[in-house]
């Protein structure tokens, strides 16, 4: 059975670098003393893990995650991807 990759969409603009995701998801999320959002797995994960996926959603005060499930043609593999939160 292939397993469906999940695409972690964060909008930058909107992520205040609070932490929420990273309380409900330490797994996937971390919120750095420099208030970098990291993404462990990169920004596309295992299918497995849309329910730790959905729970950061759903803990987002600013409403800056989303995801999506990725066209075959546009997999690749996970990495970690670190981005400042524009101010």
């Amino acid at each position: 059975v292939e397993r469906i990759p999940v695409k972690i969409v964060v909008d930058w603009n909107r992520c205040a670098g609070i932490g929420m995701c990273e309380s409900v998801s330490p797994d996937l999320f971390e919120v750095g003393a420099d208030g970098k959002l990291r993404l462990h797995e990169g920004d596309e994960v295992d299918e497995s893990h849309s329910h730790a996926v959905d729970a950061a959603i759903d803990a987002c005060p600013t409403g800056a995650l989303k995801f999506a499930q990725l066209p075959r043609l546009q997999r690749r593999p996970g990495r970690v991807t670190i981005a400042s939160r524009r101010d």
